[in-house]
């Protein structure tokens, strides 16, 4: 194998017209003891600025059940997210035609760390309280 991984395209209800993809997730995605560590591809909702990565759909199992029905509005859960030296407190969001959920990567930090549309980040995770 070349040491690159599959990727998966699939649709996605944050937008008509989404285009984005997710690593696959035969790599199974670590759980950390104080969170989940995995790799997702960054992504741009329509032609806009709104860039977001999915989470796996088996950590998007684990948070929906460690959460249960205690969201926020649109389903949202509190979540505290490291990529690389940047941390910050943010919310995820169901998705449902992928049964999983998105995470938004604000303009700040794509500048910090570099990344842009279509980069593979490596990203820890943890659910925080309300």
């Amino acid at each position: 194998m070349d040491g690159t991984r599959p990727i998966t395209r699939r649709p996605c209800d944050v937008g008509a017209g989404c285009d984005h993809r997710v690593v696959d997730e035969a790599q199974e995605p670590a759980r950390a003891a104080s969170g989940w560590e995995f790799t997702a591809r960054l992504w741009r909702w329509k032609e806009g600025s709104w860039h977001f990565i999915t989470v796996p759909e088996a950590v998007s199992d684990e948070i929906d059940a460690l959460v249960g029905e205690a969201t926020g509005g649109f389903g949202s859960v509190r979540v505290e997210v490291t990529v690389g030296g940047s941390t910050w407190q943010t919310s995820l969001f169901p998705s449902s035609e992928e049964a999983a959920f998105v995470c938004p990567v604000k303009r700040p930090v794509r500048t910090a760390e570099g990344v842009e549309e279509g980069d593979d980040l490596r990203v820890r995770l943890r659910v925080v309280a309300r």
